[in-house]
Protein backbone atom coordinates (compact mmCIF):
# COMPACT_ATOMS: atom_id res chain seq x y z
CA UNK A 1 0.00 0.00 0.00
CA UNK A 2 1.51 3.42 -0.63
CA UNK A 3 -1.19 5.41 0.98
CA UNK A 4 -4.31 4.23 2.88
CA UNK A 5 -5.80 5.37 -0.64
CA UNK A 6 -3.80 4.19 -3.26
CA UNK A 7 -2.59 0.44 -3.90
CA UNK A 8 -0.62 -1.51 -6.32
CA UNK A 9 -1.10 -5.51 -6.49
CA UNK A 10 1.21 -7.08 -8.14
CA UNK A 11 0.67 -10.37 -9.71
CA UNK A 12 2.82 -13.28 -10.80
CA UNK A 13 1.73 -16.55 -12.16
CA UNK A 14 3.20 -19.88 -13.58
CA UNK A 15 0.81 -21.98 -14.60
CA UNK A 16 2.56 -24.44 -16.54
CA UNK A 17 6.13 -25.85 -17.40
CA UNK A 18 6.03 -28.90 -19.57
CA UNK A 19 6.34 -28.95 -22.81
CA UNK A 20 7.08 -24.95 -22.48
CA UNK A 21 7.66 -22.75 -19.99
CA UNK A 22 4.40 -20.53 -19.51
CA UNK A 23 4.54 -17.61 -16.73
CA UNK A 24 2.64 -14.30 -16.42
CA UNK A 25 3.47 -11.17 -14.37
CA UNK A 26 1.87 -7.40 -13.97
CA UNK A 27 0.42 -4.55 -11.76
CA UNK A 28 -2.41 -3.20 -11.00
CA UNK A 29 -3.29 0.33 -9.52
CA UNK A 30 -6.21 0.77 -7.07
CA UNK A 31 -7.48 4.48 -5.91
CA UNK A 32 -10.33 4.18 -2.51
CA UNK A 33 -13.40 6.56 -4.16
CA UNK A 34 -15.43 5.14 -1.02
CA UNK A 35 -14.56 4.34 2.44
CA UNK A 36 -10.84 3.22 3.41
CA UNK A 37 -8.11 1.11 2.50
CA UNK A 38 -9.66 -1.84 4.97
CA UNK A 39 -13.09 -1.95 3.52
CA UNK A 40 -14.72 0.22 0.44
CA UNK A 41 -14.97 1.17 -3.45
CA UNK A 42 -11.89 1.11 -5.53
CA UNK A 43 -10.85 1.86 -9.34
CA UNK A 44 -7.85 1.93 -11.38
CA UNK A 45 -6.23 0.31 -13.97
CA UNK A 46 -2.88 -2.09 -14.47
CA UNK A 47 -0.68 -4.23 -17.39
CA UNK A 48 0.69 -7.52 -17.67
CA UNK A 49 2.46 -9.34 -19.81
CA UNK A 50 3.27 -13.24 -19.88
CA UNK A 51 4.04 -16.16 -22.32
CA UNK A 52 1.53 -18.65 -23.57
CA UNK A 53 3.96 -20.31 -26.21
CA UNK A 54 4.05 -17.04 -27.71
CA UNK A 55 4.18 -13.41 -26.16
CA UNK A 56 1.01 -12.03 -24.52
CA UNK A 57 0.11 -8.59 -23.60
CA UNK A 58 -3.18 -7.26 -21.52
CA UNK A 59 -4.00 -3.65 -20.54
CA UNK A 60 -6.88 -3.37 -18.21
CA UNK A 61 -9.13 -0.80 -16.22
CA UNK A 62 -11.09 -1.69 -13.16
CA UNK A 63 -13.94 -0.90 -10.69
CA UNK A 64 -14.03 -3.22 -7.14
CA UNK A 65 -14.44 -3.48 -4.27
CA UNK A 66 -12.29 -4.57 -1.22
CA UNK A 67 -12.22 -6.06 2.55
CA UNK A 68 -9.39 -6.67 4.96
CA UNK A 69 -9.38 -9.39 7.26
CA UNK A 70 -6.82 -9.18 10.22
CA UNK A 71 -3.81 -6.77 9.15
CA UNK A 72 -2.26 -8.22 6.24
CA UNK A 73 -4.97 -10.20 4.34
CA UNK A 74 -7.44 -8.54 1.83
CA UNK A 75 -10.34 -10.06 -0.48
CA UNK A 76 -10.64 -7.90 -3.87
CA UNK A 77 -13.43 -8.57 -6.35
CA UNK A 78 -12.58 -6.43 -9.37
CA UNK A 79 -14.22 -6.08 -13.03
CA UNK A 80 -13.67 -3.63 -15.70
CA UNK A 81 -12.76 -3.97 -19.54
CA UNK A 82 -9.05 -5.44 -20.76
CA UNK A 83 -7.49 -4.73 -23.86
CA UNK A 84 -5.45 -8.21 -24.75
CA UNK A 85 -2.68 -8.63 -27.30
CA UNK A 86 -1.39 -12.23 -28.28
CA UNK A 87 1.76 -11.99 -30.61
CA UNK A 88 3.03 -15.13 -32.59
CA UNK A 89 5.44 -15.44 -35.20
CA UNK A 90 3.52 -14.42 -37.94
CA UNK A 91 0.79 -12.74 -36.71
CA UNK A 92 -0.57 -10.40 -34.16
CA UNK A 93 -4.38 -10.76 -32.38
CA UNK A 94 -5.99 -8.46 -30.38
CA UNK A 95 -8.92 -8.22 -28.66
CA UNK A 96 -11.38 -6.41 -26.23
CA UNK A 97 -13.80 -7.88 -22.95
CA UNK A 98 -15.46 -6.72 -20.52
CA UNK A 99 -16.11 -8.42 -17.07
CA UNK A 100 -14.38 -10.15 -14.18
CA UNK A 101 -9.99 -9.87 -13.57
CA UNK A 102 -10.16 -13.52 -12.24
CA UNK A 103 -11.79 -16.99 -13.44
CA UNK A 104 -13.39 -16.66 -9.50
CA UNK A 105 -15.90 -14.07 -10.81
CA UNK A 106 -13.13 -11.28 -9.91
CA UNK A 107 -12.05 -12.46 -6.24
CA UNK A 108 -8.41 -12.62 -5.28
CA UNK A 109 -7.00 -12.75 -1.90
CA UNK A 110 -4.38 -10.15 -1.03
CA UNK A 111 -1.54 -10.52 0.85
CA UNK A 112 -0.08 -6.99 2.33
CA UNK A 113 3.33 -6.71 3.52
Amino acid sequence: SLTDADHIQFLISIPGTTPSFFFGAGALYKRVVAGNGDMGFHVGGGAGFGTVGVFAMSIVGLVGAHYTLGNHVAFHFDAGPSFNLISTAGSTTTSFATGPLSSMLGASVVYMF
